[in-house]
């Protein structure tokens, strides 16, 4: 189980304050120890004369002894087990993409046949709001022509009746 990472309320109520920020419980690795840089390593580094150390190379003194080889083993086989399952989630991810360009084109798809019905249904209801208004402008116009007839004829019993 992952130790919770450190919650700094001070932080959060001040992001802009230019204080160093903590780093106790920082390094959460349990393999993880501080560097003591208070005293001298053992190890030589070697000078800039390359050919001088190759003609002093003692041939016989082990490079590595078997605990740095099984440390190195141990190390290497993390590695190539963690670039294993880096890899296996690439693939995966890769699967995912596809997948989500499959769904994108199957709606571009869908997108474009509800255009298509829709170009077709406003060129329908274009023609029938035309038909209509023609319709309704002759309607009127027989209308007014009928209402001119039942004036004049209303004129004429009225005369008539007198």
């Amino acid at each position: 189980m992952a130790a919770a990472p450190t919650i700094y309320p001070e932080l959060i109520a001040a992001p802009h304050s230019f204080e160093p920020i903590p780093y106790d419980n920082y390094f959460v690795h349990p393999g993880y120890h501080t560097p003591d840089y208070t005293h001298e390593y053992g190890e030589v580094l070697p000078g800039a004369d390359f050919n001088k150390h190759v003609y002093e190379f003692d041939g016989d003194h082990n490079i590595w002894d078997q605990n740095d080889y099984e440390e190195r083993v141990k190390v290497e086989a993390e590695m190539l087990v963690a670039l294993e399952a880096l890899k296996e989630s690439v693939m995966y991810l890769g699967y995912d993409i596809n997948d989500v360009q499959d769904r994108i084109n199957q709606q571009m798809g869908r997108v474009r046949h509800n255009q298509d019905h829709i170009y077709e249904n406003m060129a329908t209801q274009q023609t029938i709001f035309g038909e209509t208004y023609h319709r309704v402008e002759h309607l009127g116009e027989t209308a007014r022509y009928t209402q001119m007839d039942l004036d004049t004829n209303k004129y004429a019993l009225v005369l008539y009746c007198q």
